[in-house]
């Protein structure tokens, strides 16, 4: 009686170690066993029916990177973790997915079927890694590209120097 307790017990906790992203239902968290190979929870398999923004952060120690694929083909590899010591602790997810001292990354997913698969490197020197995710419909914020921004700075410089030549 007492190991049907024990195994019980046990498969609750590992049924609620990991958990795929529910659309706008905060942050799930999952983890990777091995550098390299799939997470306990990969696949996550869903459909959505309009654009949601899937987010990842990593958890716990940092160093971590982590690529996420859509049927095989990779949409998305965290940043590079900054190298200092974390500063954010409270809301699992949020706190870390605010603290640049961890690695993170976002994109937009189209309308339709999706299976993500999230592979760590164990950066932080282990080969175990533990991260969190994220799925909401808010849109993902636009970030401009490195093209874009020197082509407005150029154009504002333009701009500038038109008004002072006109002005002398």
């Amino acid at each position: 009686m007492k190991k049907v307790a024990v195994l019980c017990l046990f498969a609750m906790i590992a049924g609620t170690a990991s958990a795929a992203p529910v659309l706008d239902a905060g942050w799930s968290y999952d983890q990777v066993d091995l550098s390299f190979a799939d997470s306990v929870g990969s696949p996550y398999v869903f459909s959505l029916t309009s654009p949601a923004c899937f987010r990842i952060t990593d958890a716990f120690v940092v160093g971590d990177n982590y690529s996420v694929y859509d049927f095989g083909s990779l949409i998305l590899t965290t940043s590079a973790p900054y190298a200092g010591m974390p500063t954010g602790f409270g809301d699992p997810g949020e706190s870390q997915w605010l603290d640049p001292s961890y690695s993170g990354g976002e994109i937009l997913l189209a309308i339709g079927s999706h299976e993500l698969t999230i592979q760590g490197d164990g950066g932080a020197g282990f080969s175990a890694a533990g991260f969190y995710t994220q799925l909401t419909s808010a849109p993902c914020p636009a970030v401009p590209a490195p093209g874009a921004i020197l082509l407005g700075s150029l154009g504002a410089g333009l701009v500038n120097w038109l008004r002072r030549k006109r002005a002398l």
